[in-house]
């Protein structure tokens, strides 16, 4: 048994005919063909997890750069230049004004 993307089925989504026998047939001619692309299952719960942890993870990593990117503008605009990014410290984001210089 493959289970597929049905977003990637063209010739199934785009015809007016849905009808199970008819898009069985059309399934069977595409997986004969190999134009079908499985889509992937974990074996393990424990592999799912890790891999929601993972993207998790990466989830916040973005958020942290979008943050700080935000208050760098925010600097900016009112007046500061930064020469670096602030570092990470065990607790927390060091402050930016150690970092930064007031224009004029």
């Amino acid at each position: 048994m493959t289970v597929c993307d049905p977003r990637r089925n063209h010739l199934i989504a785009k015809d007016s005919d849905k009808d199970d026998p008819i898009d069985a047939e059309k399934l069977a001619q595409l997986l004969r063909g190999g134009y079908l692309k499985a889509v992937h299952h974990p074996q393990s719960l424990e592999r799912a997890v890790f891999k929601q942890l993972v993207l998790l993870y990466h989830d916040r990593v973005r958020q942290q750069v979008r943050e700080a990117n935000r208050v760098m503008a925010y600097l900016r605009r009112h007046g500061c230049s930064c020469r670096k990014r602030p570092s990470r410290t065990r607790r927390g984001v060091r402050p930016y004004w150690g970092v930064c210089q007031r224009y004029g």
